[in-house]
This record gives C-alpha cells, structure tokens and sequence, in this order.
C-alpha cells in the first residue's frame, strides 16, 4: 500500500457546488480504482491523502497536479504504509475555517489565529497526516 499527501491552493474560491461535483467525480473515479482517501477545502486551500497501490496513486497524482482548478501543488508527502487509513471511504471530505474548533494538535492554534493550512502543514512533519487521523476520528 502506498500514501501520498498533498497540498495546493484553488484558483478561485470553491462553494459547495464546485466541491460537491470534485467529490462526485474523485469518488467515481477512485471507487473504481481502488483508491481511498480525503481531502481538506480549508481558505482556497486543498489538503488531500491518497492510498491505494503506488502505481495507481502515483497516476492519479500526475493527473490531479495537471487540473487547472488549482495551482501550486506541492507533494507534502509519500511513501509506504501498512495499512490504509481511509479504508471505508473512496474520498471522505472536510471543509474547515480558521473558526472552527479542530484538533488540539500541537501547531494547530497558528490555524486558528489565521496562519493557511498550507504554511501551517509546511512546517510540520508530522501536523499533516495527524490532520487528517484527527479529522477521521470526526466522520466515524
């Protein structure tokens, strides 16, 4: 199993339409190829896991870095893993603002105060995967 984070920033700010029809076409699309996942929409700021097999994983990366809805797609992170963390969900999705009590990780209260996830999660190793096994304890 492989896993792949990301980060990147909207070209335009997204409302729940624009995301609803992202989610829609990556649930489709990842069901079928046995990719699981979530993205974070956090102040025009994407934040998505990707796992599944490392070639499939890779491919949709490639993809996903090509899609003119966003720019500025950094890999934050990749590599192998045991286990998926996202098993139950092609592509789970949360959108946070910086008003919204989240995860009491360390680092989180820059969020709050107003600091993008995108500087937030670049500074810390491990504030992105702990992101999301916070968030996920939410949906469950």
């Amino acid at each position: 199993m492989y896993e792949l984070i990301y980060i990147s920033v909207a070209t335009k700010h997204m409302d729940e339409s624009d995301l609803s029809r992202i989610l829609n076409v990556a649930r489709g699309f990842n069901a079928k190829n046995n990719i699981t996942g979530m993205l974070i929409y956090a102040e025009r700021e994407f934040v998505q896991l990707l796992e599944g097999e490392k070639e499939d994983v890779l491919a949709l990366y490639n993809k996903i870095k090509n899609d003119t809805r966003h720019s500025g797609v950094k890999l934050f992170h990749q590599g192998e893993i045991e286990t998926r963390t996202f098993k139950k969900w092609s592509m789970a999705y949360q959108s946070i603002t910086k008003d919204d009590e989240i995860c009491q990780l360390p680092g989180i209260e820059k969020w709050q105060s107003g600091e993008l996830p995108l500087n937030m999660i670049m500074e810390s190793n491990n504030i992105g995967k702990d992101l999301f096994l916070c968030l996920r304890e939410d949906l469950e």
